[in-house]
């Protein structure tokens, strides 16, 4: 490992200034050079401040910072847009005419089916690929659920959350019951039926909403996914996972699991979880994605589905509640 790699970061905000965190320490495995677009002065500091709390090999590392999207006129190994959904196909559209070829993307990839057709087209015509930021089915612990399942077993899913944001973060968990049932999981049907009655406010932007309540997925004949996320107060998600064979609860605040099945006589035993941040993921995506050209994450091609049928959740719920028609769902 020591040909040198060449990263851009575009937007180095709470989510950005994490990868960075994760990507510095990849010099020391390589030589490495980090370009990061990023024209806020104050979120410029914060990720200083955050990077100096990690060990790195400097003198493998050079790091840049850039205002402006035009300051980039190189080729990279790895780009991670990192920046708001809105105007990132845009920004993709940009990246791609530079030459830029491999993407890890924050959700959600854009807001609209229209866009992201279009950015499926875009990858297509510049050979590129891309990977949806859906850290769940990264986890350790989740991996090894996963091995545990027989391919033919059904599965069902329920997440119930605090008020973390569902049109922001219903995707994570989403892409992680795809994840649990593999190739049959990227083509679900979400109902949204059961939605909170009001619009809730959206930490990121001002033009951006948030959304509560229940959305129900449906993958095949016998795997379903249910979603609750209150309105009133933010707390932990728990997440319970039950087949014919196997049970787990998980609630990700905490470390503590529990599981249940065939093999123990169904009675509940304690095991450990760690949430895993993307400052520590990102590094094992780049180290993959450098040597096999290839990514646990999902594909933007994998994460469609998902993304279309959220898009037509949450704009119905929305000129519901409005009364507006929308094109654009005004999620990130």
């Amino acid at each position: 490992m020591n040909n040198k790699k060449k990263i851009f970061l575009v937007g180095c905000g709470n989510v950005g200034s994490r990868h960075l965190q994760g990507l510095v320490t990849l010099s020391n495995y390589y030589p490495i050079e980090i370009n990061v677009i990023e024209p806020n002065p104050m979120a410029r500091e914060i990720a200083i401040n955050r990077i100096g709390l990690i060990q790195r090999n400097n003198l493998n590392l050079k790091l840049s910072w850039l205002g402006q999207l035009d300051n980039i006129n190189e080729e990279s190994d790895l780009t991670i847009v990192a920046t708001l959904a809105t105007g990132r196909i845009q920004l993709l559209d940009s990246l791609l005419k530079k030459g830029h070829r491999k993407f890890i993307i924050e959700k959600m990839v854009c807001q609209s089916v229209k866009e992201y057709d279009f950015l499926l087209e875009l990858f297509e015509k510049h050979h590129a690929k891309g990977w949806v930021n859906c850290v769940c089915r990264s986890f350790e612990f989740y991996q090894k659920i996963k091995n545990k399942l027989p391919s033919s077993t059904s599965i069902i899913l329920n997440v119930t959350s605090g008020n973390l944001g569902l049109g922001s973060n219903a995707i994570h968990y989403l892409d992680l019951f795809s994840y649990f049932i593999g190739k049959e999981g990227y083509n679900l049907k979400i109902i949204g039926n059961h939605l909170y009655p009001a619009l809730l406010t959206n930490r990121r932007e001002n033009k951006l909403v948030e959304f509560a309540g229940s959305i129900i997925a449906q993958a095949g004949a016998n795997h379903y996914c249910l979603l609750t996320f209150s309105a009133e107060k933010k707390n932990s998600a728990v997440i319970f996972l039950q087949t014919d064979h196997i049970r787990f609860m998980v609630d990700e605040w905490s470390t503590k699991a529990y599981w249940a099945g065939e093999t123990n006589q169904w009675k509940w035993e304690d095991t450990e979880f760690r949430y895993q941040h993307i400052s520590e993921l990102v590094t094992s995506y780049a180290v993959d994605i450098f040597e096999t050209d290839e990514c646990v994450l999902s594909s933007i091609e994998q994460s469609y589905i998902t993304h279309k049928e959220l898009f037509h959740v949450f704009n119905t719920h929305y000129q519901v509640i409005t009364g507006i028609p929308i094109d654009l769902c005004p999620i990130t």
